[in-house]
């Protein structure tokens, strides 16, 4: 990210500080709505190109993260989930495609906002504007669909999973409190190579997060 140096009022030289991130492709369409977040929301708006997953590495997310799915492949996305944010940040999806596999991604604690391809400008500006306020601004059929998955009734944790004896030997080491950098250092690894095995179980075993991986782990693998 390039970071600007500006003067405080008290003389003192900081970074300019990004308030909205924005993943996708530097087109026309991108840097008009980085410019129209400059000025009708007065944000300063950082576009993050994406080529491929590892481009999350270096990524620096703002108050607010926008995903381009048009750009942005739906597994990829998952993985920016998983890779890059904390439970604590706050995501919004744009140019979302009308189809339930692009709706699941709401289930990510992460997403406060989705905004279909064929949103009006006022609309969005609206939206943006609750979303860096604190607020949410999903459809009301897809808030619908997380509630209903709210009050189903929970899943009996899987036993028949298959994992891989590196994923096992992974998520044991996760049991003991490791870090994926120190699982990394252990494996002889990248730390990116151990997220995308992480990436895999967590998909296998139905879980989003480290803490219901280790849940499953412990119930799982504990006596292993």
């Amino acid at each position: 990210m390039n970071t600007q140096a500006i003067l405080t009022p008290e003389g003192l030289i900081k970074d300019d500080v990004v308030d909205v991130t924005l993943l996708g492709y530097k087109d026309m369409q991108t840097n008009f709505l980085s410019t129209l977040i400059n000025n009708e929301l007065n944000m300063r708006c950082e576009i993050q190109s994406y080529s491929n997953s590892e481009s999350y590495q270096d990524m620096i997310l703002g108050q607010l993260t926008l995903v381009d799915c048009k750009y942005v492949p739906l597994d990829d996305i998952d993985l920016f989930f998983d890779s890059k944010c904390s439970d604590s940040s706050r995501v919004a999806l744009i140019n979302v495609q009308t189809n339930e596999d692009y709706e699941k991604l709401a289930l990510w604690p992460q997403v406060k906002g989705m905004f279909y391809e064929t949103v009006k400008q006022d609309v969005l500006i609206s939206g943006l504007k609750v979303l860096l306020n604190g607020g949410d601004w999903l459809p009301r059929h897809v808030m619908q669909r997380l509630i209903d998955e709210y009050r189903s009734a929970p899943k009996r944790p899987r036993n028949n999973v298959k994992l891989t004896r590196r994923e096992q030997q992974i998520l044991k080491m996760l049991l003991d409190g490791s870090t994926n950098l120190q699982i990394a250092e252990v494996l002889e690894v990248s730390e990116y190579t151990i997220k995308s095995h992480l990436y895999n179980v967590f998909k296998k075993i139905d879980v989003k997060n480290r803490i219901q991986a280790y849940n499953w782990a412990q119930l799982h693998l504990s006596d292993g």
